[in-house]
C-alpha cells in the first residue's frame, strides 16, 4: 500500500493544509517529502472523500423574502433566486454568474425525475454548461420538448444541441426529434419520420420533469426573432395573436392562460404545452428585465410550478404583479426596466 492509499496519512496531510493553514512547501519540508507528492496527496484526499469541498452563499434575508413572496403569490412549489451581481458586468457575464448559482439546486431537482423534457434558448444552453459533469451515469432520459427551429441559425434554438448539453452534464441517455437522413422513397421517409415522432410522443406521455425558458412574443422585443430571415418574419408576424403575453415553447399565451395555437400549424412541432401543468416538476428559467413580464405570466398561468431567476428580475416581478393586481395597464412593448 502506497502513501496515496493510506487514509490516515491523507487525513494528516489534508489537516496540515486545510486546518493548520500550511502551504504545500511547508508541508513537504515538515514531512520530508517533495512538494509534488504533497500536491498529489491533497488531490487524492479530495478524490477518496477525506476532503469534501462545499460552496455555499451566505444567507440573504432580502433574497429569502422575495423567494417566499413570489412562491406564495404565484402558488409555486419553489423559487430559486441567484444574487444579482453588484459589479454590473456585461449581460453574458451576468447571466453566467447567475446560472453558476442556480445550476446546483436545479440539477438536484431534475435529477430526481425519470424523463426530463428540455426546451430551447440561450439560458438553457448556458445552464447545462454551468453544471459540473456527473461522476456516474444516471437512469434519467433527456428528450426535446419541441423540434429544432427553422429559419434561424442560433445554436441555442436547436433543441438537439441543448438536449446534448444536458445529457452530457447529467450523464443521461438522450432522444432526439429528427427527420430521417435518407430513405429509399418518399413513403419510407414518411414512415421513418412518423416512427421517430411516435417514439418522442411516448416519452412525452411519461415525462415527469421539464425545464424551459420564456420570452416576449413581440417580434421587436424577442432577441431571437429579430434574427429571422425576412421570409420567416413575415410568416411569424401574421400568426402571433394580438395581446399575447409570453412565449411557451414556441406558442404565445394570453393573460388568462389560454394558448394561441395559430403558429402551431406554421412552424412548431412539439409537446402539448398544457401537459406542463400536470408535471411533478416544471421549471421555467428566465433572467433579465425583458423576462419580467413573460416569467410572471407563465407562472400565473400554471405552466410552471418552479421558477428560477436572479434577484433583480425577481424583485421586478413583484412590482409587475402589484401593477396587475391594482388593475394598472402594462406597456408590453418595453423591457420594463422601470420596475427594477
Amino acid at each position: 500500500m502506497g502513501a496515496e492509499d493510506d487514509l490516515s496519512y491523507l487525513y494528516r496531510i489534508a489537516k496540515y493544509y486545510y486546518d493548520d493553514g500550511m502551504i504545500q512547501s511547508e508541508i513537504a519540508e515538515a514531512e520530508g517529502v517533495s512538494r509534488s507528492l504533497v500536491s498529489k496527496l491533497l488531490d487524492r484526499a479530495r478524490e477518496v472523500g477525506v476532503v469534501k469541498v462545499t460552496l455555499e452563499l451566505p444567507t440573504d434575508p432580502s433574497l429569502d423574502a422575495v423567494e417566499a413572496e413570489l412562491q406564495e403569490r404565484l402558488g409555486l412549489k419553489g423559487v430559486f433566486i441567484a444574487p444579482s451581481s453588484s459589479l454590473r458586468p456585461a449581460p453574458d457575464q451576468a447571466l453566467r454568474n447567475a446560472l453558476a448559482v442556480l445550476a446546483d439546486p436545479i440539477r438536484s431537482l431534475i435529477a430526481k425525475g425519470r424523463i426530463l423534457g428540455v426546451g430551447w434558448g440561450k439560458t438553457l444552453y448556458s445552464l447545462a454548461s454551468e453544471m459540473p459533469a456527473a461522476r456516474h451515469e444516471s437512469d434519467l432520459i433527456v428528450v426535446p420538448l419541441l423540434d429544432n427551429a427553422i429559419g434561424l441559425n442560433q445554436r441555442y434554438l436547436q433543441t438537439s444541441t441543448v438536449v446534448s448539453h444536458f445529457s452530457a452534464a447529467l450523464q443521461a441517455d438522450a432522444y432526439y426529434y429528427n427527420s430521417p437522413n435518407y430513405a429509399v422513397d418518399s413513403d419510407l421517409y414518411a414512415q421513418l419520420a412518423e416512427v421517430n415522432s411516435q417514439q418522442i410522443s411516448r416519452l412525452w406521455d411519461t415525462m415527469d420533469v421539464a425545464i424551459f425558458g420564456t420570452g416576449q412574443t413581440s417580434a421587436g422585443m424577442n432577441r431571437y426573432l429579430t434574427k429571422l430571415s425576412p421570409e420567416f418574419m413575415k410568416i411569424f408576424e401574421k400568426t402571433v395573436g394580438v395581446g399575447t403575453k409570453a412565449d411557451v415553447l414556441g406558442l404565445p399565451i394570453y393573460g388568462d392562460g389560454s394558448i394561441d395555437y395559430t403558429p402551431n400549424t406554421v412552424w412548431r412541432n412539439g409537446v402539448d404545452v398544457t401537459k406542463l401543468r400536470s408535471l411533478d416538476v416544471a421549471i421555467c428559467i428566465a433572467i433579465g428585465p425583458d423576462k419580467v413580464g413573460p416569467l410572471s405570466w407563465v407562472a400565473k398561468s400554471g405552466f410552471a410550478n418552479y421558477i428560477a431567476t436572479d434577484y433583480d428580475t425577481a424583485r421586478s416581478m413583484i412590482g409587475f404583479l402589484d401593477r396587475i393586481d391594482a388593475g394598472k395597464s402594462i406597456e408590453y412593448d418595453s423591457p420594463l426596466t422601470e420596475l427594477v
